[in-house]
C-alpha cells in the first residue's frame, strides 16, 4: 500500500467515524424516538400475545409478515422501549453497512446517512422497516458472491421478503431473477435455494391480499399522497422547485445509466412500478412507503456501480441532488398518536358483557386480535389485563351493512364498536346506550 493510499484510507475512516458519531448523537436524541404511535404497540401487542404458528396466520390482517413480531417476541418481558432501541440499532447496522461495504464516495454516503428517511424515520418508528433495510443491504452486499453462496444469498432473500411488504417487493424480484439465473447453471446445489426462492412470493402474496387495507385506503387519495411527499413538506419553497427537476432527472438517467444492465434496469424499473402500482390500486401509502423508492434506488446503484458508460456522471449527479433534496424534507408527525392499541381494547372489556356479541367494521375489529386469546396480559405498567377470552362473537365486513338491518337482526347483548366519522345518523344522545373508547364509539345494541 503506498503513502498515498494509506492516508487516504486513514482519512476515510475518520471522515466515517465522525459521520456515524454524529448520527448516533442526532438519531438518539431525537425526541420522537420516545413516543409510540398505535401500530408500534399494536405489533409489540401481538408479540407478546401470540406464538409463531398464530402469528404467521395473523400476517393477512396485519399487513406484515413474521419477521419483526418474532425479533421483538424475547423483549416482551423487559420494557415497552426495547422495541424503540431494537429499532435503532437495525437501522444503525445498516447505515454502518453503507460505509463499510457500499462502493459510492463518501459524499454520496454521507447525503444518504443524513437524508430524511435515513435520519428521521426508520431509526426513530420502531416498525419493521429498519430490519428490512438491513436485510436488503446485506442481500446487495453478497450479490457479488450469490453463486459462491447460493444459498445463504436465498436466505437472505426471504427473510427480507418476509419483512414488510416494501422490502417483499425488491427480495422478491430479486429472487426470481436469481432462480433464472441458478436455473441456467449447470450447479448440483441448486435445488434447495430454488426450494427457499420459491417461498418468497408466497409472502408477497399474503401481504397483497391484506382485506383491511382497501377499506383504508378509501379515505385517502393516491394523488393527493404523491404531491404532498414529491412536492411540498420542505424546509424551503426552493426544494420544491427543484423537485419538478430532480425527479424526472433521477428516472430518466437511471433508465440511461443501468440500460447496459438489463438485470439492473429490470430489478429497479420493477420494483418502482410494483410499489407505485400498489399505490394507485391497493394502497394509498405515506412517506415511509414512499421512500422505499429511494431504498430500491440505493440498491440498484449499489449493485451497478461498477458500470461504466457515458450516462454515470449524469446519474451520480441526480443521485447527488436527491439524496440532498432529502435532507430538507421535513417530517410529518404521523407516530405521535397517544391512540394505543390495549388501552382502547381495556375500555372496550371493561364496557362490553360476556359472551356479547360486537359488529364493527373490519378495521376496528384490527384492534381486538392479539386479545382474542386466554393469555395473562400485562400493560405498561406491568398490571394484569383481562383477556377478551369471552369476546370472540364478532361479526365484521369491510363495510358495515345497514344499522337498520344490524338493529333488527342483532341478538340480544349486542354491540356496535365504530368510529365517529363513520357514525352520523345515529343518535348517541342516551348517555346510556354507548360509550367512548380514546377514538372509537362502543354502542349498545340492544
Amino acid at each position: 500500500m503506498s503513502l498515498k493510499e494509506f492516508c487516504e484510507k486513514k482519512i476515510y475512516y475518520f471522515i466515517m467515524i465522525v459521520a456515524l458519531t454524529i448520527y448516533v448523537c442526532l438519531t438518539l436524541s431525537n425526541p420522537f424516538i420516545r413516543n409510540f404511535n398505535h401500530d408500534e404497540i399494536h405489533a409489540w401487542n401481538i408479540a407478546s400475545s401470540f406464538g409463531f404458528i398464530d402469528i404467521v396466520r395473523l400476517m393477512r390482517s396485519e399487513g406484515h409478515t413474521f419477521i419483526w413480531f418474532m425479533l421483538i417476541k424475547p423483549f416482551t418481558s423487559f420494557s415497552i422501549y426495547s422495541i424503540k432501541v431494537l429499532n435503532w440499532m437495525f437501522t444503525f447496522l445498516a447505515v454502518i453497512l453503507l460505509w463499510i461495504f457500499a462502493p459510492f464516495k463518501p459524499v454520496e454516503k454521507f447525503l444518504i446517512t443524513f437524508s430524511c428517511p435515513f435520519l428521521l424515520i426508520y431509526p426513530v418508528i420502531a416498525r419493521c422497516y429498519g430490519i428490512g433495510i438491513l436485510l436488503l443491504f446485506l442481500v446487495v452486499i453478497l450479490y457479488k458472491r450469490r453463486f459462491d453462496k447460493p444459498i445463504l444469498f436465498s436466505i437472505l432473500i426471504f427473510l427480507a421478503a418476509n419483512t414488510s411488504l416494501m422490502a417483499a417487493i425488491p427480495a422478491s424480484i430479486l429472487g426470481f431473477i436469481y432462480s433464472i439465473e441458478i436455473l441456467k447453471q449447470k450447479q448440483k446445489q441448486k435445488i434447495l435455494p430454488l426450494l427457499i426462492l420459491i417461498l418468497v412470493p408466497i409472502s408477497l402474496y399474503i401481504q397483497w391480499h391484506n382485506p383491511i387495507i382497501p377499506f383504508y385506503s378509501e379515505n385517502y387519495v393516491f394523488s393527493d399522497r404523491v404531491k404532498s411527499f414529491f412536492l411540498e413538506g420542505y424546509l424551503f419553497d426552493w426544494c420544491s422547485k427543484l423537485a419538478y427537476i430532480i425527479y424526472p432527472g433521477i428516472f430518466l438517467s437511471s433508465i440511461l445509466y443501468f440500460s447496459k444492465n438489463k438485470r439492473i434496469l429490470l430489478f429497479l424499473l420493477s420494483s418502482w412500478l410494483v410499489l407505485i402500482g400498489i399505490f394507485f390500486t391497493v394502497y394509498c401509502g405515506f412517506d415511509y412507503h414512499f421512500y422505499f423508492l429511494y431504498i430500491y434506488l440505493i440498491l440498484a446503484y449499489w449493485v451497478g456501480y461498477e458500470n461504466n458508460n457515458s450516462y454515470k456522471k449524469i446519474f451520480i449527479t441526480f443521485f447527488i441532488l436527491l439524496s440532498s433534496l432529502f435532507c430538507f424534507k421535513k417530517v410529518s408527525n404521523v407516530w405521535l398518536f397517544n391512540t394505543y392499541y390495549r388501552d382502547t381494547a381495556a375500555c372496550i372489556l371493561s364496557n362490553v358483557s360476556p359472551n356479547s356479541y360486537i359488529y364493527a367494521n373490519l378495521f376496528e375489529v384490527n384492534i381486538l386480535l392479539p386479545y382474542l386469546y386466554n393469555l395473562n396480559l400485562k400493560d405498561f405498567e406491568d398490571n394484569s389485563l383481562v383477556s377478551f377470552d369471552n369476546y370472540r362473537n364478532i361479526y365484521s365486513k369491510r363495510i358495515l351493512p345497514d344499522y337498520d338491518k344490524i338493529f333488527k337482526s342483532a341478538p340480544y347483548n349486542s354491540y356496535l364498536l365504530i368510529k365517529p366519522a363513520q357514525a352520523a345518523g345515529l343518535d348517541f344522545k342516551d348517555k346510556n346506550r354507548f360509550c367512548e373508547c380514546n377514538d372509537f364509539i362502543l354502542y349498545k345494541i340492544k
